[in-house]
């Protein structure tokens, strides 16, 4: 079987994103990309509307909550959980869901990266480090690929993308005779190659866009 497969997505869910979940599904199955976690921030809703509604490809109801020491990604959730809890918390909650812990953008210096005493002491609970995010700045992944390295943790890719144009060209590939499932995940990714395309200038303008665009009333959450 052959994975594309981003684990960091947003859709208009996010303050911060114009992105509808129809917009998702066809840029999906147009670019091939059949496994996607939706990272809403500190919501799950858009993730079980995709869940429920792209039936085509595999989709992990995922949320990018902001703690106290920085953003933590739990993947496989079925309740959301709060922001602004402890990172050690938040962990705890994820896991009591059955879940996945993947930290996104680790080493990003202009967003909400973890703390970097949180990363040392909570290394060992981490499952997935993301070392190639499309908004950050090469050296940030660089840095993050490194750390993932040091401590044998697999890595993946993430889009992180708030706006369809950043979505689809930036993903871990993989081919192999697992099957899709959250047990099999961590080995999938271990098997991986990650191809990525910077976004990170294009962004800022998309992500501006978004927030003028709800502000005003334009953009709604579009199913």
């Amino acid at each position: 079987m052959k994975y594309k497969i981003d684990l960091h997505i947003h859709t208009n869910f996010s303050k911060d994103s114009n992105i509808s979940i129809e917009d998702l599904r066809k840029k999906a199955l147009l670019n091939g990309i059949n496994v996607i976690a939706v990272t809403d921030h500190n919501t799950i809703k858009g993730a079980l509307l995709a869940k429920k509604k792209i039936k085509e490809i595999e989709v992990i109801v995922g949320e990018e909550i902001l703690t106290s020491e920085g953003e933590i990604i739990g993947l496989f959730l079925h309740s959301e959980i709060k922001p602004f809890l402890s990172a050690k918390d938040t962990i705890n909650q994820i896991r009591e869901q059955g879940g996945l812990v993947y930290i996104p953008h680790p080493f990003s210096v202009f967003r909400s990266a973890l703390k970097s005493n949180a990363k040392k002491l909570l290394i060992d609970q981490f499952d997935i480090i993301e070392s190639f995010n499309a908004k950050s700045l090469p050296y940030e992944n660089f840095v993050a690929k490194r750390f993932a390295s040091q401590y044998r943790k697999v890595d993946a890719a993430g889009s992180d993308a708030h706006s369809i144009e950043g979505f689809g060209r930036t993903y871990s590939y993989v081919e192999t005779d697992l099957n899709f499932c959250r047990d099999n995940l961590v080995k999938i990714l271990s098997q991986s190659t990650i191809f990525g395309r910077y976004f990170f200038v294009e962004n800022i303008f998309y992500k501006i866009s978004a927030r003028f665009q709800k502000k005003k009333g334009v953009l709604k959450c579009k199913k």
